[in-house]
């Protein structure tokens, strides 16, 4: 409703501008309350996940050029604000992702964490160990199925290898804190401890020997307080991500290294773990 003012001016009744006033405040309550909504935290987290493949090397940002061909981009994107669109993607206008080789790499790996072990790949944190050593290493970057009791202790060797698996842990965890993708309340030095201490090394002597070939597999058994079939499981998981690793170096290139890591699946992969059954 409109009036007339003295000076012959349109004044808006109180009341509609108290309504509209009472709608902007709904709509700011119901924008935010999309954005609490699975879907807009889903999308946050894909951004934040395509930010650490970024940073680590699995992802080069690539622009459209004028000429309809495409280049890498000078520098890396940002990922911008999302939007409620249901489209937004969070990348900057005009770019979109290329899997480097370090990317296809990774691929390959299905049943550890894809980017620790692409990160020791591709630092050479395999090249100067011994097949034993590198059985070992691989043996504490599967997903931990079994915990031991017993206090871990490791023989030198093995206590060096662990040390440069952490560190290349730390990296990893830190580049994920910082591109968002730990939860809004975690701390930095707590997200990132967690992400080290979840790669454990209470197989890494038995990995170890019985890679070497000099122990039998009750003397192996003994080493441990897990049950034998706990071990054989194990050590089959371990032939199994040695095969990935295999041909992860075989896609970039790495002829020597996957010989290597042939020669360790061929070290882990005898006697009663490569039996058909345990009862045999």
């Amino acid at each position: 409703w409109e009036g007339k003012r003295a000076d012959g001016v349109a004044a808006l009744d109180p009341r509609v501008l108290l309504a509209s006033s009472e709608l902007r405040r709904r709509a700011a309550r119901l924008r935010e309350a999309a954005e609490q909504t699975s879907l807009a935290a889903f999308r946050r987290e894909l951004n934040a996940r395509k930010r650490v493949l970024r940073s680590l090397g699995h992802l080069e940002v690539h622009r459209e050029t004028g000429d309809g061909t495409t280049a890498p981009a000078a520098a890396a994107e940002p990922i911008v604000d999302l939007t409620m669109d249901d489209d937004a993607s969070g990348d900057a206008p005009g770019t979109f992702d290329v899997v480097t080789l370090k990317g296809r790499a990774a691929c390959h790996v299905d049943i550890a964490d894809e980017l620790l072990t692409t990160e020791l790949l591709f630092n050479g944190g395999f090249n100067a160990l011994t097949v034993p050593q590198l059985c070992a290493l691989c043996s504490c970057l599967l997903p931990e199925t079994e915990k031991t009791a017993e206090a871990i202790k490791l023989r030198s060797e093995l206590q060096s290898t662990l040390e440069m698996l952490q560190e290349a842990a730390t990296r990893v965890a830190e580049v994920a804190f910082d591109c968002g993708v730990a939860p809004p309340e975690a701390e930095r030095e707590t997200f990132v401890s967690k992400y080290v201490e979840s790669f454990q090394p209470g197989l890494m002597d038995v990995a170890f020997e019985w890679s070497r070939g000099l122990k039998t597999f009750a003397e192996i058994a003994d080493m441990t307080d897990l049950f034998e079939g706990s071990i054989v499981r194990s050590l089959r998981r371990l032939v199994e991500f040695l095969d990935n690793l295999h041909n992860a170096c075989v896609e970039v290139g790495e002829s020597s290294l996957a010989e290597k890591f042939e020669e360790a699946h061929k070290s882990i992969s005898r006697g009663i773990v490569h039996a058909n059954s345990l009862y045999l």
